[in-house]
């Protein structure tokens, strides 16, 4: 059954997400994070550091009053539910696998922190988070100098991050 010409509508698919023409604009962005992720995993893994992934749902989220998760309901197999929360770091799950195996891990884990939105904050973001267990913290230092010396233009690393001191 048609109907009458003047009740017919045209329906066009809601977006997805961005327009292309917003994604078209963020491509020189996208490379230059591309590249800096792999420089970073490069610096890191040359260095004996293992990545790792952990999850990112979680059963208890962590304890910084300062930060609000996200949670969700999942339905367990007994179909009982469950309340998961998304992470706000994967520090936890993180020191885990360090306390089990002693190596050094990193991990670029997308964290969410509800609460949080300015032109500073968004509320899902990527993170770097890295451990080396047994090192001081000076050689700590060290290593996140040499690593943003490595993946930062020179207009960022010179002259020194940190000048010696006197």
């Amino acid at each position: 059954m048609s109907c009458p010409a003047s009740t017919q509508t045209t329906l066009t698919p809601a977006p997805t997400g961005p327009d292309p023409e917003h994604i078209r604009d963020r491509l020189p962005f996208l490379r230059r994070r591309g590249l800096m992720q792999r420089g970073i995993r490069a610096f890191l893994e040359a260095r004996g550091h293992m990545e790792v992934e952990t999850p990112y749902a979680v059963p208890t989220p962590g304890e910084e009053v300062h930060l609000h998760p996200f949670h969700t309901v999942r339905e367990t197999p007994q179909g009982v539910p469950e309340t998961l929360f998304l992470h706000t770091s994967p520090e936890f799950a993180m020191k885990r696998i360090v306390a089990a195996t002693g190596l050094p891990v990193f991990q670029f884990a997308r964290v969410w922190r509800n609460g949080e939105r300015s032109g500073l904050h968004a509320p899902e973001f990527t993170m770097l988070e890295w451990y080396h267990p047994h090192a001081s913290l000076s050689a700590l230092m060290d290593e996140t100098e040499a690593l943003l010396k490595a993946v930062l233009p020179p207009p960022y690393t010179s002259p020194p991050l940190m000048a010696p001191p006197p």
